[in-house]
């Protein structure tokens, strides 16, 4: 359709050049988030739960950070900004 357009390739093609550029950028995130979870020990043990990540996993490591803040176990939801079903 492209090809037989020259109005509609003027329109199309610029923004088919930004998502490769969109696409590109994000691969080299996914990379970076990769190999950072990949060299912590906390990392790859919380990627042995399954459904758990390398984005998941460094989330935690930064939030939680010292585990020493938290008194109970069951605040740290709270601090991720989670809250019980009965409220």
């Amino acid at each position: 359709m492209i090809e037989m357009d020259d109005v509609l390739a003027h329109a199309i093609n610029p923004l088919l050049a930004a998502l490769t550029v969109l696409f590109q950028h994000d691969l080299e995130l996914d990379r970076h988030v990769k190999r950072a979870a990949f060299q912590g020990k906390l990392c790859m043990r919380l990627m042995t739960i399954p459904g758990v990540g390398p984005a998941a996993s460094l989330t935690f490591k930064a939030l939680v950070d010292d585990p020493n803040r938290f008194k109970r176990s069951r605040t740290v939801g709270a601090d991720f900004g989670l809250a019980p079903r009965r409220f």
